[in-house]
């Protein structure tokens, strides 16, 4: 059997073979207003949470939403394996933060595009595309890719901050499911876990 580092090449072709469809597939994502912090925007994180589970479920997740005292949590579990290999835990958040004040943006916040920055390189222009919408789909489509060249099996599981603070799923439940966590938001997690950062936003 192909291990994971033997089949990087082959997968990094397919992301690079990929890449139209996965920036369209971020764009619809970005154009979610998925405000969490205003109640006028709860529909709109249910549509967000609807957008993630479903582009779970088309690449052969078990996706569901399940609901938390605010605004729905999305899991995605692959069912494959032997139970030999180690469970890696995805975390991220769907939703945004407020876009005031809009006199500030050069373009509608969700109206996503590629820009390009003075010194040539390109950048995605959009309220939630480095805070965590971007961050979100790279994992998934890291996972599409992977699924679609060697299958491998890996968890993902999506959330969302209401108020300034992470809802977390319990994390004693979550040390059963997984034996590697990656977390795109390191600084939310309890000071008693061991963990290994490398970058921070903000």
């Amino acid at each position: 059997m192909t291990s994971p580092s033997q089949a990087l090449p082959a997968v990094l072709d397919r992301i690079d073979a990929d890449l139209d469809q996965s920036i369209s597939r971020l764009f619809d994502f970005l154009k979610i207003q998925s405000i969490s912090t205003d109640p006028a925007y709860k529909e709109q994180c249910r549509t967000a949470a609807e957008y993630v589970a479903k582009d779970l479920s088309g690449i052969g997740f078990e996706a569901s939403i399940r609901p938390t005292a605010g605004h729905p949590v999305v899991v995605g579990k692959s069912g494959e394996g032997d139970g030999k290999a180690p469970r890696v835990l995805f975390y991220g958040h769907y939703d945004v933060q407020p876009v005031d004040p809009l006199d500030l943006w050069e373009t509608p916040p969700f109206a996503p595009r590629v820009a390009t920055l003075p010194d040539g390189r390109k950048a995605i222009v959009a309220r939630g595309a480095c805070d965590d919408k971007g961050q979100v789909m790279t994992f998934v489509e890291a996972c599409r890719a992977f699924k679609a060249v060697t299958g491998l099996p890996c968890m993902a599981c999506g959330t969302t901050r209401t108020l300034g603070r992470l809802i977390h799923l319990d994390l004693p439940g979550v040390r059963k499911l997984s034996d590697l966590a990656h977390y795109s938001l390191p600084r939310s997690l309890p000071r008693s876990l061991p963990r290994v950062s490398t970058t921070s936003t903000g």
